[in-house]
């Protein structure tokens, strides 16, 4: 049967329509050109995102840091009286013989193997292996000085953890990022002595505030471990390093993006000087305290710390920078 001119024009018409019309090139170049502006709007603020949610981890970490140290505090008042039963974080000190214990658990020991305040916290509060702590008082006293066999021959009896090691991320200190350690660092046990990590990768900063120095009204941080200061400047300089301009000994520190602005120990008297480098004291000056950067220095209106009968924790926020705005502390 010979089709009629009506189907002819239908099927002309549906075979037309099946046609998919190409893309010009100027409409192929319009549409890449809208992706690739989207994607630049959306990429900072997906960072942005991410970054906040870092910030929540580091602050969910700061809470279970404090946590563990109140629960240190409350065993350990009688064997850390100098920092209130907190960890102290210039190492052991040890009251009989006036003494500093800061190259402990090393083999030989030496002044080049101090472990910092950062290396410290998840020592005390988890034990060198991260299996309990071993009190200094609960060693024999045969062993006192054999210092780096307290964690190996087992039979010390250790206190519970005081911080769950599922609960932070610990990382030997010569595997921190963009760290630029000595050849004498890398080279020393002290390198591989873990620390606990933000969720930004970098080191969880502690400094134990020496309460006897603050219920005595002195300067508000030294760079001498004979000389009381509330809070020691020294504690991390192998972490924040430092400019040597104070005292101590000049260090890069683990330097992540550029220098850290807590590197300069600064003004006990007038932290807020005008014209002076941003520094440790002013970093943590509490400015709410009374005190007048017009009059000379008084014992009565000392500069006085944030937590000046505690502990201070500071993470290095996004930047990598210790010392910056966007740092993540228990203090404001």
């Amino acid at each position: 049967m010979t089709p009629s001119h009506a189907d002819i024009e239908r099927e002309r018409r549906g075979a037309i329509s099946s046609r998919r019309p190409a893309f010009t090139l100027v409409e192929l170049l319009t549409v890449i050109a809208i992706i690739s502006l989207l994607v630049g709007i959306l990429l900072p603020s997906l960072k942005a995102a991410r970054d906040q949610a870092k910030e929540a981890k580091v602050n969910t970490l700061s809470h279970a840091i404090d946590l563990a140290l109140e629960m240190f505090k409350n065993e350990n008042e009688r064997e850390f009286r100098r920092t209130g039963g907190y960890p102290d974080s210039s190492g052991y000190y040890e009251s009989a013989t006036g003494t500093w214990r800061k190259d402990i658990f090393f083999e030989g020991g030496s002044p080049n193997y101090d472990l910092y305040g950062a290396h410290w916290l998840p020592i005390m509060l988890m034990g060198y292996d991260s299996d309990g702590f071993i009190r200094f008082r609960d060693v024999p006293k045969d062993k006192k000085d054999l210092t780096d066999e307290w964690y190996t021959t087992g039979d010390i009896p250790r206190r519970g953890l005081y911080l769950s090691p599922d609960e932070v991320i610990l990382v030997e200190s010569n595997k921190l990022p963009g760290q630029a350690p000595t050849p004498a660092e890398t080279a020393s046990t002290r390198s591989e002595t873990k620390v606990i990590v933000d969720a930004f990768g970098r080191p969880v900063l502690y400094y134990a505030a020496n309460v006897l120095a603050s219920r005595n009204n002195k300067d508000i941080a030294t760079v001498d471990d004979n000389v009381p200061g509330i809070y020691n400047f020294l504690d991390n300089e192998g972490f924040t390093g430092n400019d040597g301009l104070s005292g101590g000994t000049s260090n890069d520190g683990f330097v992540f993006s550029a220098p850290h602005l807590i590197s300069h120990m600064g003004d006990v008297d007038h932290p807020d000087a005008e014209g002076e480098t941003p520094s440790f004291v002013e970093y943590i000056h509490n400015h709410e305290i009374g005190y007048d950067a017009s009059t000379p220095a008084d014992p009565h209106t000392r500069v006085v710390p944030h937590n000046r009968d505690s502990y201070l924790l500071i993470t290095a926020g996004r930047d990598g920078i210790y010392g910056n705005t966007d740092d993540i502390k228990n203090f404001d």
